[in-house]
């Protein structure tokens, strides 16, 4: 499971569409062509999951992004690339968060408001001082 911007800002932005998952979807290829010139030479993984995830964060309007993996040894999902300047790693057990729920689930959240949804874990906001006020994550498969 790879989650993408989780930890957004807020949704949306002045100037930003009100419906961002709309918004985004208008020109899908604008993410990949954000990619589309690190294909012809030798990249690793990171690089290029680097580079997806601030194309999403920048096209989302959002002020954070993290991607997550899920670790096969222990199920856990494992942050990969974050915005995250606090904390070196995320990692939450299956199910946990909104992050976990998508993931189990395979179905995306659109959350406006975190503070309303059950599914949102604040553990890692009072790691780090953040406050996560809206979510945009999506299972990519």
């Amino acid at each position: 499971m790879v989650r993408g911007v989780e930890r957004g800002g807020r949704l949306p932005r002045p100037g930003r569409p009100r419906n961002i998952l709309a918004a985004m979807s208008r020109d899908p290829s604008s993410v990949l062509h954000s990619v589309a010139d690190m294909l012809d030479r030798p990249v690793t993984r990171e690089q290029l999951l680097t580079v997806l995830v601030d194309s999403v964060v920048r096209e989302a309007g959002a002020e954070r992004g993290t991607l997550y993996l899920v670790d096969g040894l222990t199920g856990e999902l494992c942050s990969r690339v974050a915005h995250l300047p606090e904390m070196e790693e995320i990692r939450l057990p299956p199910g946990q968060g909104v992050a976990g729920h998508v993931a189990g689930s395979g179905q995306p959240m659109l959350l406006q408001d975190v503070e309303g949804d059950d599914h949102f874990f604040p553990g890692i906001d009072h790691q780090t001082g953040y406050q996560t006020r809206s979510m945009v994550t999506v299972p990519v498969l």
